[in-house]
């Protein structure tokens, strides 16, 4: 690859990206996607911890995990299931790896991490949520207000130790 990426490379690369994961869609009940650090990857309030804004992030897209999908030429649109549903935005760009359910690669991309001006801001994503899934939301209720963060609880899987059958 040359060293400047073109706008050719990186439509083509989300043609790519968007073709294979459709087909994962219509295919797989549960896969993960690894999503490397992005400028406009967007997980809600929650966003990348600790070693996530390094390493990225795997996000599991099944039946219970994530709701209101959609699909574009610029990324993935859905509502994820963390501590509470989430609005998220990934870029094509940042899509590295896609995974089964037992674990096995199914395919590695290269990334892109171009940054482009994107056609919305991913910030208000939070406020296209529909009145059903609405949530009170700190300023309406400020006894929910803690003064310390506590620490997010991270799950994260090794899957080296996993015994082939």
């Amino acid at each position: 690859m040359a060293d400047k990426i073109t706008p050719e490379d990186l439509a083509y690369n989300r043609r790519v990206k968007k073709v294979v994961v459709e087909t994962l869609f219509e295919v797989c009940e549960t896969f993960y996607l690894h999503c490397v650090p992005h400028p406009d990857l967007y997980l809600g309030g929650r966003g990348l911890i600790d070693k996530e804004k390094e390493e990225g992030i795997v996000l599991v897209f099944g039946p219970y995990s994530a709701r209101r999908l959609g699909w574009d030429e610029r990324g993935i649109d859905c509502d994820m299931h963390f501590a509470r549903w989430e609005p998220v935005h990934i870029p094509w760009e940042c899509v590295h790896r896609a995974f089964d359910k037992p674990g096995q690669f199914l395919m590695q991309w290269v990334t892109m991490n171009v940054p482009e001006p994107t056609l919305r801001d991913a910030s208000k994503l939070d406020q296209e949520k529909p009145a059903s899934d609405a949530e009170p939301s700190a300023d309406e209720n400020p006894a929910q207000e803690t003064p310390e963060k506590e620490p997010e609880k991270i799950i994260e899987v090794d899957f080296t130790k996993r015994k082939k059958k």
